[in-house]
């Protein structure tokens, strides 16, 4: 019997070992990758809202995303967003061009382990019918990957 648990004693030291070095070597960069489904998460949200109160439902918008963001995500990601919002009737763009006015899509990191981790996106300037300006995303890391557990709406400063 004695030789049985250690094997499972064995076992699992070996994964939250494999899950922890997954993590310092590739999950803590890979939060940000998530940005799109970050982002398609905030926007049902909105959506229902809008459906909810009777509002225009997904009227046109251009969302530039922000600087460090569009840095972090390259062009691919800032793409793959573009595409992911397209359902919204929102156009991803890379800067205001003129429309100083055009709501801004941000992300941070707050804070971040081996197994979970907090996200915060929100859009500047606020937008007023909806309540709030972010979103708290909670994230589980699993092997290498990050897999979305919850969100919540929040005010983001």
């Amino acid at each position: 019997m004695a030789v049985g648990h250690r094997r499972v004693v064995l076992v699992g030291v070996i994964l939250l070992v494999v899950q922890a070095s997954t993590w310092w070597l590739i999950g803590r960069r890979r939060l940000i990758r998530s940005v799109p489904e970050m982002a398609v998460n905030d926007f049902s949200f909105y959506e229902a809202h809008e459906r909810k109160y009777h509002l225009e439902v997904n009227s046109p918008m251009r969302l530039v995303v922000c600087d460090d963001v569009r840095h972090q995500l390259g062009d691919a990601g800032v793409s793959r967003l573009g595409s992911a919002l397209k359902r919204f009737n929102v156009t991803v763009t890379e800067t205001a061009r003129g429309d100083r006015a055009a709501p801004q899509l941000c992300f941070e990191t707050r804070w971040q382990s081996p197994l979970v981790a907090k996200a915060e996106t929100w859009v500047v300037p606020q937008v007023a019918v909806l309540g709030g300006n972010g979103f708290d995303h909670y994230y589980l890391h699993l092997f290498g990957g990050w897999i979305h557990l919850w969100s919540r709406m929040a005010w983001v400063s």
